[in-house]
């Protein structure tokens, strides 16, 4: 897989976010060492792929959250509360002429 090329401020991030990814990945390398030494290898494309794959998987999320979560995205200008109704809300009919 080929990798986009970065500009030197997501470089920056990149490096950031893989720090803090570490932790995690850490535990999922000792995860699948885990599920990997626990079968014998005539099984390593039966059940043992679809745990793995469902491990990879469930991890591979995590990591965007975490993503998400490092990204300095958000404004810091204060919320501001939704616009107050001034008058009520009216209905119409969709069809004249019909008791429902």
């Amino acid at each position: 897989m080929v990798l986009p090329p970065l500009s030197e401020q997501q470089q920056n991030d990149a490096e950031r976010l893989a720090e803090a990814l570490r932790p995690q990945a850490e535990e999922l390398v000792k995860q699948v060492a885990h599920l990997l030494a626990s079968n014998p290898g005539t099984q390593a494309f039966g059940a043992t792929e679809f745990l793995l794959r469902e491990l990879l998987l469930s991890r591979g999320a995590d990591f965007l959250q975490t993503a998400l979560a490092e990204k300095k995205t958000a404004t810091r200008a204060r919320r501001l509360p939704a616009p107050a109704v001034n008058r009520p809300l009216t209905s119409t009919a969709t069809a004249p002429g019909r008791d429902w």
